[in-house]
């Protein structure tokens, strides 16, 4: 596990990541912490890209070595987006999990 951190204007944040190499999948966690005595307002934005094959010019149709992420799907009990699809070249189903939670008695988070 590799942990990153910084701190400014009173707000702490920290990165975790963690890679399962057996499993294939790397997870990252995001803490924001508020040390000041004051109510905070952030906008935290978030990003998940699967890479399995170099993407050819003008998002160019799926094609062998590449993974088409096919379906979507918000599940509303975590908070989370799940992405799938196959590998052209292995037909293995793919996944890609987002999520985002916070602590009990704080405000979830709101979908843009």
């Amino acid at each position: 596990m590799a942990e990153f951190g910084a701190a400014d204007h009173g707000i702490g944040l920290t990165m975790e990541i963690t890679v399962a190499p057996e499993d294939d999948v790397e997870i990252r966690r995001i803490s924001a912490q508020n040390h000041t005595d004051r109510v905070r307002r952030i906008a935290l934005t978030s990003y998940g890209e699967v890479i399995l094959a170099p993407q050819a010019p003008d998002c160019a149709p799926c094609r062998p070595s590449t993974i088409c992420l096919s379906k979507a799907k918000y599940v509303p009990d975590t908070n989370a987006l799940i992405f799938g699809g196959a590998s052209f070249a292995s037909e293995e189903l793919i996944y890609l999990a987002h999520a985002a939670t916070v602590s009990p008695g704080h405000p979830s988070p709101r979908r843009v």
